[in-house]
């Protein structure tokens, strides 16, 4: 492909990625080593929207500043963040990193994150799900049988929406929870 023409590529479709547990890191990592190459420096090229559930990244790592994110922040017109503090999956991954590096799919994100992140509790509505009690895993894994939250990753993927104008939402204090009205 000649010059003229790389600089004219242009996608009519909007690409969306989402990363549970370690493919928030997958997510993360590639948006990094993209920065990285020469060919790709050059192409102005965006991702619409980029979901993170369960993420086991760290939360220091969604701030503003933090070098390894910047290529994310610069690429993703939205990320969404779903945050559960009581994921016993994320808890054991904070534990072997003895406490130093919160997870964000369990604390959430930083008040410092730029304004393209938005986190969004699920703690609220996961509480109210039958299989809370069941499974140890299922505070990590619940998220793909739920109809309801699948209904709000849609309503975030499609990105028509605000995201306080998302109706599988409640605003309390100023913080987005999954929640019914």
């Amino acid at each position: 492909m000649n010059q003229a023409n790389e600089n004219n590529l242009k996608c009519d479709v909007d690409i969306h990625l989402i990363g549970h547990s370690t493919g928030a890191y997958v997510i993360r990592e590639a948006f990094y080593k993209a920065d990285q190459n020469r060919k790709l420096e050059r192409i102005n090229w965006n991702v619409s929207q980029v979901a993170i559930i369960g993420g086991d990244i760290s939360r220091k790592s969604m701030q503003s500043d933090d070098k390894k994110s910047s290529s994310l922040f610069a690429h993703a017109t939205r990320i969404t963040n779903y945050q559960n503090p009581r994921d016993s999956a994320l808890k054991l991954s904070n534990v072997k990193r003895f406490g130093t590096q919160p997870r964000v799919g369990r604390v959430g994100v930083p008040d410092n994150s730029p304004s393209n992140v938005v986190n969004v509790n699920v703690e609220k509505h996961w509480l109210t799900l039958e299989k809370v009690k069941s499974s140890a895993n299922w505070s990590h894994s619940w998220h793909f049988y739920d109809e309801y939250f699948c209904e709000d990753l849609l309503f975030t993927i499609n990105g028509d929406l605000d995201r306080h104008s998302i109706p599988t939402r409640v605003v309390e204090n100023g913080k987005l929870y999954l929640r019914k009205n």
